[in-house]
């Protein structure tokens, strides 16, 4: 963790595994990420709380359970997993009871993330031919395609007043053509028993509003801006690029401007998501 401006950074997990995809409780006071310490090959999610005690692990599943987003109500967790044979969108209880499949598709679905009011989910996924940004209610009914293009549209995060939708897409890229990137995917997601996945497609940085319309392209850089996170004051969006060849985090204005960055090093620094507790 660190404060909003990059300070204060604090190490909350032990180096056993990889540890990865955080996502804090509403409250501040813990997080839910997955790791592989238990089996090299599965995934688990677990919650910890923000100084890095109180470790509990929360999925039983075989295989791939990750991107963990928390409810707004704080009940619920929300993530994708393979262990049913494809990606899959199940939530669970906070306790790790209840889990439920949400999205009920023969094709891949995953990366979800809750809207401000906890009433809706939006997520990613191929069932077009290409990995497009769905969204569906809470329990899964009225599942809609939101960016309707032909290139990759990835990584959804809701503004905190449900009002626009960040994610990444790769149409303005388009170093191939999509079916190729999805076929090498799933390919790779196979020959590595279901837990690593490939990001070589590049991508920018949109926002759209949250009916899919005026999809507007923020970063317009030449390599990676990936992974956005809003702050919850709306005020800034966190992000990871690849500029300077370093992959660091960096925040921005929600139009794109006032790009900052928070993290300058040689290491790879990956998926932010802010705190309700703004620094």
């Amino acid at each position: 963790t660190m404060n909003s401006d990059g300070s204060d950074f604090t190490r909350i997990t032990d180096g056993r595994g990889l540890n990865k995809f955080p996502s804090w409780s509403p409250d501040g006071t813990r997080l839910v990420f997955m790791s592989n310490r238990r089996v090299r090959h599965t995934y688990d999610l677990l919650i910890i709380n923000a100084d890095g005690t109180g470790l509990t692990k929360i999925t039983d599943f075989r295989g791939w359970n990750g991107h963990p987003d928390w409810s707004p109500d704080g009940t619920n967790i929300v993530f994708d997993t393979a262990h049913v044979g494809n990606f899959e969108i199940f939530s669970i209880d906070t306790d790790g009871s209840e889990a439920k499949n949400l999205t009920n598709h023969p094709e891949w679905d995953n990366r979800p993330c809750w809207s401000p009011d906890g009433s809706k989910i939006v997520f990613v996924t191929n069932r077009d031919g290409n990995f497009e940004i769905y969204v569906m209610n809470a329990d899964g009914s009225g599942q809609a395609n939101l960016t309707k293009n032909d290139s990759r549209d990835d990584m959804p995060c809701w503004s905190p007043d449900g009002t626009k939708i960040a994610y990444v897409s790769s149409r303005d890229h388009k170093p191939e053509k999509e079916a190729e990137w999805v076929e090498r995917f799933q390919k790779k997601f196979e020959e590595t028993n279901n837990v690593i996945t490939i990001d070589n497609a590049k991508v920018d940085i949109f926002v759209m509003n949250a009916d899919g319309s005026n999809q507007v392209n923020l970063t317009q850089f030449p390599d990676n801006d990936t992974k956005p996170t809003w702050s919850t004051d709306g005020s800034r969006i966190a992000f990871v690029s690849f500029r300077d060849g370093k992959r660091d985090i960096f925040t921005m204005a929600p139009d794109g401007s006032e790009i900052q960055r928070l993290i300058d090093d040689a290491h790879m620094d990956e998926a932010p998501d802010w705190s309700g507790l703004l620094k």
